[in-house]
């Protein structure tokens, strides 16, 4: 039997402008939650890419204002799909952590 239903979860603490790998396959974004990160703005890239930073792969931008507390967003549907990887940005100063789901 296969895990196709079942919805994946992956927390990465800190994301910064370089950014960091969340899924390294084809994969459907689901929804993600995200910690408090004080004063700030910020603004977290999504990508469909393995390197990140392809701007012609970029498939979401999240931009939060300061003061936000936790916050969870739920995607319609099935999500938005990824046909090669999942990969985050974030800023400097950024959110504490974020929690993405996948399937």
């Amino acid at each position: 039997m296969s895990n196709v239903n079942n919805v994946l979860a992956q927390y990465v603490g800190t994301p910064d402008a370089t950014g960091v790998a969340l899924v390294d396959r084809p994969c459907n974004l689901r929804g993600f939650s995200i910690s408090p990160h004080g004063s700030s703005d910020v603004t977290l890239k999504f990508y469909d890419d393995t390197e990140g930073g392809v701007a012609a792969n970029l498939i979401l931008t999240l931009e939060t204002a300061s003061g936000l507390g936790s916050a969870g967003y739920t995607l319609p549907g099935l999500g938005i799909r990824c046909g090669t990887a999942l990969w985050i940005t974030g800023a400097s100063p950024t959110i504490d952590a974020i929690t993405v789901y996948y399937q």
